[in-house]
């Protein structure tokens, strides 16, 4: 399955990310790509939506921590979106979850 990032729409003043597919070492660039861009292009919180990827290994977790890091040094933020299934439970098992801000709904994300 390949991975696939739609952007643009703003929400709530929030730049949003729907993530696709299955994001590890070979899509990673693509995150980071979609990250940057969101990043330079809104001054409000991002946004990412991880409810239909599939797998994410630990390269998707450091892109995750990373964009958090970097929007936090300009007082912004990054909520991730996620409503069960292997991604949550990689980043629980990980303790990543604890570094992130997680939202059940992109709704609740954005209010």
């Amino acid at each position: 399955m390949t991975f696939q990032i739609d952007s643009g729409d703003r929400e709530g003043g929030a730049a949003v990310l729907v993530a696709t597919g299955e994001l590890d070492l070979a899509t990673v660039e693509i995150l980071e790509a979609a990250f940057e861009r969101a990043i330079q292009g809104s001054d409000g919180r991002v946004v990412i939506d991880l409810t239909r990827v599939k797998f994410m290994d630990s390269t998707g977790m450091r892109a995750l921590l990373v964009a958090t890091q970097r929007l936090e040094a300009i007082d912004r933020s990054l909520g991730v979106v996620l409503n069960g299934g292997p991604v949550a439970r990689a980043l629980a098992i990980t303790g990543v979850d604890r570094l992130l801000k997680l939202f059940d709904t992109l709704e609740a994300a954005t209010a």
